[in-house]
């Protein structure tokens, strides 16, 4: 039975919680626990810390520092791990001298570090050893719920609430604007605190570098996505920071609720925490409630709109009012800079937080089954896969537009059976030098919006789908696809058309088929040398021949451009766009060794065949590309208002 606070956790809870003395009354007749322990996460530290404080104060509580253990120890796609036992015992040592930490006199942690070692068993896996660490550290406090607090503990949630079968979780939610003033000042908060210990000039730059808004918005996006995809899970709870500052008893007790602890009015007496650009003066007590709305003071115009062309779903969702997202003149441009100095100066400084933060990604682990072995994951079969492809297919937007993400197969099963079926379609690929092409020109950017099914081609795809918060697992290109889709059209006797390359290309395209597929049908062939005024003879041919799935190679952008002006005359159910596929199947150029390709490298190997023909798509195009998956990542547009990408159907 989940507990959510606030007026969004409260939506979310009045299904499942009548009243908060009911509540009580649940938890308190639940089964004994186990491994009684508290994991305090959130996308703000001013925001854990200061439930660790508040949590902490209990008479059965002991807050403990954040330990940082599970981004180090643990993997966020593997599970549990056995651990030698020097690593056992350097574990436990570092753990406790994380706690240790600012003690004086320094504490002789021998004792301590025998004691860990022989609560655990012969073969303890790294959740055994924190669990230990945890508890010894607990009942040296004299309590007996371990609290921790690190925040990006949310990231592997599902599996620690796996590991640890009593353990709850706090979610700390936070205005992501605040979060966001928070990290921008996080650099003074030693020298604003109440007091204060000077932090060096190289330890303000690290922090400096740790900085950037469009990193800041996208982990939150993170953070608050995965809180809210186990917010129906029983031991898990959210609770908006801003409900704590504004109604902290009613907030507090019911936490205790969840919690299984009764409610303790010294847990309200916590000493005030405030984000990193407030300052503390002597030692104040209580909730300031000046901490709520104070980044509209902090944070630029400019900052703010970043935050709600990131967040903005989400901001929704939670209750956390975007407004407006309007980008100065030359903000865009400013913040994608800024960007690569960021990642510069990070990668220099600080690797390790790089690391993390590129692993900051919700992971679904394979949970152990009752015998306490993997389950490995489960590969779809070619049916299962043909069942999805012909319902509704994957997707993930990138650059704004959905990109179908499936195997080669499975998209090949995809676009027959739509052919078979007589169900109009148009198919294209979007690769890095179309995106960039698509950049300033309005016509290619339509078509690329009007297009039923669209295939990320290409590592720069894979790269920009993670800068705008998707993982693309498959890439899909036209010469890998083809064989495919001469299989399946063979199979389910299904026509095709060859409408495109150089004089001779295609017919030289339809001798290797022949040879490869013999029962293949190719009704309609044809060279894209078309000739102003030939364009209507040309779709009635291909409206005679009765071709069901149509191949157009005409090169980006005129293939895009073509199927967009003439395809209300086709009647074709399936149209693809291929780009330059039958210099490839014709032999006319060479495609890359096998292990290029595996290595993403092929883009190199065209380089060298026809270096005079492609220095500006690559060695110009890429950096060029990066530059916009940046700017969209962060600005969610391209250029103008008038040239952005939007997907069809969002908003």
């Amino acid at each position: 039975m989940p507990l959510a606070l606030g007026s969004w956790g409260r939506s979310c809870a009045n299904s499942r919680l009548c009243a908060r003395g009911d509540a009580f009354r649940y938890y308190r007749d639940m089964s004994a626990k186990i491994q009684p322990m508290i994991f305090v996460t959130g996308a703000s530290r001013s925001g854990t810390t200061l439930m660790s404080h508040v949590l902490g104060r209990h008479s059965e509580i002991a807050g403990l520092r954040e330990m940082q253990y599970f981004g180090t120890s643990w993997s966020p796609h593997g599970y549990r791990r056995s651990m030698k036992m020097s690593e056992v015992k350097r574990a436990v040592r570092l753990l406790l001298e994380h706690q240790a930490k600012g003690a004086v006199p320094p504490r002789d942690l021998a004792s301590d570090i025998d004691a860990v070692l022989s609560s655990l068993g012969q073969e303890p896996d790294n959740a055994d050893v924190f669990a230990a660490t945890a508890d010894h550290l607990a009942r040296r406090a004299g309590k007996s719920v371990p609290c921790e607090q690190t925040p990006r503990n949310i990231y592997y949630a599902e599996a620690l609430l796996d590991c640890f079968p009593d353990a709850r979780f706090v979610h700390v939610l936070r205005d992501p604007r605040a979060v966001m003033a928070s990290q921008k000042y996080r650099w003074r908060k030693r020298e604003l605190m109440s007091q204060p210990s000077r932090m060096s000039r190289l330890q303000q730059l690290r922090t400096w570098t740790n900085y950037h808004p469009y990193i800041v918005a996208r982990l939150w996006n993170r953070a608050t996505a995965e809180a809210v995809r186990l917010q129906s899970h029983a031991r898990f709870c959210t609770v908006r920071f801003e409900d704590l500052i504004s109604e902290p008893e009613q907030t507090v007790r019911d936490l205790c609720a969840f919690l299984q602890v009764e409610y303790e009015d010294a847990m309200l007496a916590v000493e005030h925490v405030n984000s990193s650009h407030e300052v503390s003066t002597g030692r104040q007590t209580g909730f300031s409630q000046t901490s709520i709305e104070s980044w509209k003071s902090a944070l630029t115009r400019d900052e703010i709109a970043v935050v709600a062309n990131r967040c903005g779903p989400l901001m929704t969702q939670t209750d956390y009012p975007a407004g407006p997202a309007v980008l100065t003149r030359w903000a865009s441009a400013a913040f994608t800079l800024s960007f690569w100095l960021h990642l510069a100066g990070a990668a220099l400084l600080n690797p390790q937080r790089v690391l993390i933060q590129g692993r900051a990604t919700p992971a679904h682990h394979n949970k152990p089954g009752p015998d306490g072995s993997q389950d490995a994951e489960v590969a779809p079969t070619s049916a299962d896969r043909f069942l999805a492809a012909s319902s509704q297919p994957i997707s993930k937007r990138v650059f704004g537009l959905e990109c179908m993400d499936t195997p080669l197969d499975s998209a090949a099963d995809y676009l027959v059976t739509r052919a078979q079926a007589r169900t109009s379609c148009h198919a294209a690929f979007i690769n890095a030098h179309c995106l960039n092409e698509s950049v300033n020109d309005r016509a290619l950017q339509q078509a690329l919006q009007s297009a039923d099914v669209l295939f990320a081609d290409g590592i720069g795809m894979q790269i920009a789908s993670r800068l705008h918060g998707h993982n693309l697992n498959n890439n899909v290109n036209g010469t890998d696809l083809f064989p495919y889709l001469c299989e399946r059209a063979v199979a389910a006797d299904v026509p095709i058309g060859l409408l495109g390359g150089a004089p001779g290309v295609s017919d030289r395209c339809v001798e290797v088929l022949q040879q490869k597929y013999p029962k293949l049908r190719i009704n309609y062939v044809r060279h894209g040398f078309i000739e102003p005024g030939d364009d209507a003879g040309v779709v009635t041919a291909i409206n005679n021949s009765g071709v069901q799935l149509l191949l157009v190679a005409m090169g980006v952008p005129r293939q895009e451009r073509w199927v967009q002006e003439h395809g209300e005359r086709l009647q074709v159910p399936v149209v693809i766009s291929v780009g330059g596929l039958f210099d490839f199947v014709s032999g006319r150029v060479p495609r890359a060794p096998l292990l290029v390709r595996k290595l993403r490298m092929e883009w190199l190997f065209r380089l060298c065949v026809e270096p005079r023909r492609l220095f500006h798509r690559y060695v110009v195009g890429n950096p060029l590309f990066l530059f916009h998956a940046i700017r969209f990542a962060i600005t969610g547009r391209l250029w103008a208002d008038d040239k952005t990408v939007v997907a069809r159907g969002a908003l």
